[in-house]
């Protein structure tokens, strides 16, 4: 069984360096549109399970490393679409934690950084502390069409759990509470256990 600790996260660095960037300028707001959002005592819930038009769009950035990154669908497993700016970053730590810990490696884990904010003079800086505090790829959107496209929105972090196929089976704003845990987990498919 493999062991998974979380100290300082690299995620929080990076993404409150971001934040701290952002300031300087306004956040880009992505176009209203039209989801249903259901009260879970009293949680805001954003459900879209029922509506099988809302597709990933096809996502090619760069990341952290300046290689170009491709997550293009159909896929061979589910995926978690992991989606903040300057504001929401401290909430991913805990639902990536958790959904590692439930899931492991069979749902792959895609972060896209709304860094659209960011002045140019600045992004390199941006890029090094990615770099050197994380290891995997985070997706840098530096002109937010991706984030537009995904319906982001700055002040929370936005998960969206989408099928092999490229469907988005459900989204949700916030940090990780129990209720927003069960409904996020209650999209995927029962993890395999293996002896």
């Amino acid at each position: 069984m493999k062991s998974i600790s979380f100290c300082l996260s690299p995620q929080i660095i990076v993404f409150s360096l971001i934040a701290l960037a952002g300031c300087f300028l306004p956040g880009n707001q992505a176009p209203a549109q039209t989801i249903s959002v259901k009260q879970n005592l009293g949680i805001p819930i954003i459900d879209i399970s029922d509506n099988s038009e809302d597709t990933v769009p096809d996502i090619e950035l760069e990341d952290q490393f300046k290689k170009k990154v491709s997550h293009n669908f159909p896929k061979d497993k589910w995926s978690v679409i992991f989606v903040a700016g300057r504001k929401g970053a401290d909430q991913i730590e805990p639902w990536a934690k958790a959904i590692y810990e439930g899931y492991g490696d069979s749902v792959e884990q895609i972060g896209v950084a709304d860094v659209s904010t960011v002045p140019a003079p600045i992004r390199g800086l941006i890029r090094a502390v990615f770099r050197k505090t994380v290891d995997y790829p985070i997706l840098m959107d530096w002109e937010g069409k991706v984030t537009q496209k995904l319906g982001y929105k700055s002040g929370l972090v936005r998960l969206f759990v989408v099928s092999p196929s490229g469907t988005i089976q459900f989204e949700v704003d916030g940090p990780l509470t129990k209720s927003r845990k069960e409904q996020l987990f209650g999209h995927l498919p029962m993890p395999t256990q293996t002896d």
